[in-house]
């Protein structure tokens, strides 16, 4: 049975580096092929809209408009980008908090939810900045991949805390 787990944990922990490496390859996208890639994405989201007939409220732009530089014309490209980040890092923190959740050992229990901010300062201020050209690199991209991160953490511990709750009242019930 341990042996088990700890596989189990091996590869838990290799899907948490994978994760890592793809967040670092998306980064690793020059400034004009990234914009490229975000307007592709943009262009795909508003074609699906509008086969399904879901309407597009600009209004829903404005949910970005702390991360982005001109509050005023705030474009669905802009939206796009900053869904991307907060997307990937909402599920590096859902990674991050099931292998918090398999591992045994509590002295390493919570190391894997404090790597959301040197992770995406490793991001945003090394590899952004130095590594690759035309891109920008903000402290406000570094806040939203956290906000990200953490709202995966208390939505996932929320569930996981809820689902033993009621698995204690069953088995209460049935005792």
């Amino acid at each position: 049975m341990k042996i088990i787990r700890k596989k189990k944990r091996n590869i838990l922990i290799l899907l948490l580096i994978l994760w890592v490496a793809i967040i670092f390859s998306f980064s690793l996208h020059a400034g004009l092929s990234s914009h490229i890639q975000s307007g592709a994405v943009k262009n795909a989201i508003s074609a699906i809209a509008e086969k399904t007939g879901i309407p597009v409220n600009r209004s829903v732009f404005n949910l970005v408009s702390p991360f982005v530089e001109d509050k005023n014309h705030i474009t669905g490209e802009d939206f796009v980008r900053k869904a991307a980040h907060f997307a990937e890092y909402f599920a590096f923190g859902a990674i991050c908090v099931v292998v918090t959740l398999a591992n045994r050992r509590k002295k390493w229990r919570l190391v894997p939810l404090l790597c959301a901010a040197p992770i995406s300062l490793t991001d945003e201020m090394i590899i952004q900045r130095f590594i690759v050209s035309g891109r920008t690199s903000s402290f406000k991209d570094v806040f939203l991949d956290c906000i990200g991160f953490y709202c995966a953490v208390i939505v996932i511990l929320f569930v996981f805390t809820t689902c033993l709750f009621f698995q204690k009242v069953i088995k209460k019930r049935h005792i």
